[in-house]
């Protein structure tokens, strides 16, 4: 019970943050945060509860701008609870830095 124990926690530890970045134009040098944007999904993200928002609308009239999408660590452990039927995500809008 030990051992399992302790393989559970080191599993934990050890797991990393997925972050997924989409750059459209082209990329610079520094950027700037426009928005955070939370999602919401069921059964491991695979059923999306909401409509998506539209990047174009939040970027405005950038033609260079970065789309984040992560799991943060609080989005990892509130999937780890209800045990990955509710996945939220954590998507940032970035914009050049002028």
């Amino acid at each position: 019970m030990k051992k399992v124990f302790c393989v559970l926690c080191c599993v934990a530890l050890l797991s990393s943050c997925y972050t997924a970045k989409l750059v459209v134009g082209e990329e610079a040098a520094a950027y700037t945060k426009v928005a955070s944007v939370k999602n919401h999904f069921l059964v491991g993200g695979l059923i999306p509860l909401k409509n998506q928002y539209g990047t174009k609308e939040i970027a405005g009239n950038a033609k260079n701008y970065v789309v984040q999408t992560q799991h943060s660590f609080v989005d990892l452990l509130v999937g780890a609870l209800t045990s990955g039927i509710y996945t939220p995500t954590t998507t940032t809008i970035l914009v050049p830095a002028n």
